[in-house]
């Protein structure tokens, strides 16, 4: 029996988040842990604690406001 790879998608609900989460999940072997921006910090850390792997995806790319960007990508990232 494969061992099973637990791996976490930051921006799972975003275009790539989705489709990446979708390709991943169809793995038998692998276990995939979906995280958005209104998870809670305890959801994340509990993922990143389960993890084999990360692909952090999750970004802000359009903002409505210039201000936004900042916070939303290497806000998130920290």
């Amino acid at each position: 029996m494969a061992e099973i790879s637990t791996i976490t998608v930051t921006g799972a609900g975003g275009f790539i988040g989705r489709h990446l989460l979708e390709a991943l999940s169809r793995r038998p072997d692998t276990e995939v842990l979906g995280i958005e921006i209104d998870s809670s910090p305890q959801e994340l850390r509990k993922a990143l604690g389960r993890s084999d792997a990360v692909f952090h995806i999750a970004g802000v790319n359009r903002p409505e406001k210039p201000e936004d960007y900042e916070p939303g990508n290497a806000g998130f990232t920290a």
